[in-house]
């Protein structure tokens, strides 16, 4: 690290210099970690024989922005209201067929890929 500071202005200086550059490293790790899930949700999400009338689910997964909550960066990653309402129904299962539980898999399958994005961003001395 190595860097000299000689006075209270410039010690404050550096620390929001680098309060400043971990927060864009923490929102492009948050964003390529979502884009990793969006991809696996993207491959597990069933497709029907029938087209509903809203579309494949697959095809609607959107990702949305990186914000800022309670100081952590999130992003939302998901179906939208075209065919969300009834993402649930093949996922949670119903009488007539069983669950298929593809958020879940999904969520299994990317844990170490989304992990793998975050280190990239987030290593010290990058």
């Amino acid at each position: 690290m190595g860097v000299e500071v000689t006075g209270a202005d410039e010690m404050l200086a550096k620390v929001d210099q680098l309060r400043y550059g971990m927060q864009a490293k923490a929102k492009a790790a948050v964003k390529d970690g979502g884009a990793v899930f969006a991809d696996k949700l993207t491959a597990n999400t069933p497709v029907g024989v029938v087209l509903a009338p809203s579309g494949h689910m697959r095809d609607d997964i959107e990702l949305d922005r990186v914000r800022w909550v309670n100081d952590e960066a999130v992003v939302d990653v998901g179906y939208s209201m075209r065919t969300g309402p009834r993402v649930h129904f093949p996922d949670s299962g119903t009488s007539r067929q069983p669950a298929q539980h593809f958020i879940q898999k999904s969520r299994e399958v990317a844990k170490d890929p989304v992990l793998e994005a975050f280190i990239k961003h987030l290593k010290v001395g990058d």
